[in-house]
């Protein structure tokens, strides 16, 4: 969880202002990780562009934990943020601040299919960013723990959204990364 500290001090230190976070309940380290970048990027001064009630409407439901709080979208439970609050320091309460996204791959397109872009996940991925480009903001760095990270970054190309800084599994991605590996071949 401690991945994206040092990243996030850097970026405060370059004057980079927000973040987004997405984060796959495919595996535990995706969900303790977002849950301490979210203390990272507040101690580093960084807004947090969260879901918005609108996404929760659409897309909660392809989720895990996120749920209306207050007039608000919230991913995550509290719990998490208790569980590593004596080994990592953190001290927010996750409904009363603005959460990472959250993906449950599983449920969407053909599952949890590593290596494979299919046009359900890519879409839930754009509406991830076009959630926050409605909300008239386009975050300086991107946090993408999705496990199905290709997917992202498909959507990411799609929507032309490009931050100055790209944080999380990428695949080690070369010029050629969604080349007739889609699901249409």
């Amino acid at each position: 969880p401690m991945y994206t500290r040092e990243p996030l001090h850097v970026a405060r230190v370059r004057s980079l202002k927000s973040i987004a976070i997405v984060r796959s309940r495919a595996h535990g380290f995706s969900s303790i990780s977002c849950v301490a970048a979210l203390q990272w990027a507040m101690d580093a001064r960084l807004k947090v562009v969260g879901p918005s009630l609108a996404w929760c409407d659409r897309w909660m439901n392809k989720t895990q934990t996120c749920r209306k709080v207050n007039n608000h979208c919230r991913c995550g439970v509290q719990d998490e943020v208790e569980d590593l609050r004596a080994s990592l320091g953190l001290s927010y309460q996750i409904e009363d601040v603005p959460t990472f996204y959250e993906v449950d791959e599983a449920q969407l397109g053909n599952g949890l299919v590593w290596g494979v872009i299919d046009s359900d996940t890519t879409a839930y991925f754009e509406g991830i960013l076009q959630d926050i480009a409605l909300q008239g903001e386009s975050p300086d760095i991107f946090l993408n723990f999705a496990s199905e990270w290709h997917n992202m970054v498909n959507a990411m190309f799609r929507q032309k959204y490009s931050p100055k800084m790209l944080l999380g599994w990428q695949g080690g991605t070369q010029a050629g990364w969604g080349e007739a590996y889609d699901e249409f071949g």
